[in-house]
């Protein structure tokens, strides 16, 4: 986790130990659950992105999975991995059978204030209490953090681990190609780009000044937005 520099203290924000919940994660090994003290043995089969594995005493988040086949009906999973502490990313190969140990993350809710640089300053509605965490958290969704906009927190005991936005966020779009008629009855695309910066592959129809639906998980288009 990054806290905010030593001049943040200026402004009366505090790192996030200040924050005060009771863990509900395991505390005892039940071996016939599967259950460990830090996370449920889980078939690397069933991993899906943002879990959260242990990988040799480190905590790494599943960042994007792609199945492979081989031959004689085998199969492989190609994984991407991003170490909880450094923030360093790497691939590796697992089978489906593979075992593996998921740790068990509590998710809390907070509300994004502003970007401080590196830095995202999150308010408990509960408390109000206020604290930053390191914006990588958020993948890279965090282009697309507002003010105001509810967001999660999984922690591993008092630690954040990851953040994640709503499923989906409202976007202008400020910069495009003009959309020609041919464009409005084929399935040709184009990038655009949002209001909060970030391009996009959006349909060949959507126009400039119109507002849509974009996918936080992996930043594609979902649709137009209709109302307001």
């Amino acid at each position: 986790m990054h806290v905010r520099p030593s001049s943040s203290s200026s402004l009366g924000l505090e790192p996030f130990p200040v924050f005060q919940f009771r863990s509900t994660l395991c505390n005892h090994a039940t071996s016939s659950l599967g259950v460990f003290a830090r996370g449920v043995r889980t078939l690397a089969a069933d991993i899906k992105p943002g879990n959260v594995v242990e990988l040799k005493g480190k905590l790494q988040e599943v960042v994007k999975t792609v199945w492979t086949m081989q031959g004689r009906g085998s199969s492989s999973i190609q994984v991407e991995l991003r170490d909880i502490n450094s923030g360093s990313k790497n691939v590796d190969k697992w089978r489906p059978e593979t075992a593996l140990e998921r740790v068990i993350l509590e998710d809390r809710e907070f509300t994004f204030l502003y970007d401080d640089g590196a830095s995202a300053v999150l308010m408990d509605p509960k408390t109000f209490d206020q604290a930053a965490v390191d914006k990588a958290l958020f993948g890279e969704a965090r282009g697309f953090l507002k003010d105001g906009m509810p967001v999660k927190v999984a922690f591993h005991g008092e630690t954040p681990v990851t953040a994640t936005l709503p499923p989906q966020v409202r976007c202008r779009v400020v910069e495009a190609a003009p959309a020609f008629k041919t464009e409005r009855k084929t399935a040709s695309t184009k990038m655009v780009t949002l209001d909060t910066g970030v391009r996009i592959q959006v349909p060949g129809f959507i126009e400039e000044g119109e507002e849509v639906l974009v996918k936080t998980a992996d930043i594609t288009f979902v649709a137009r937005a209709k109302g307001e």
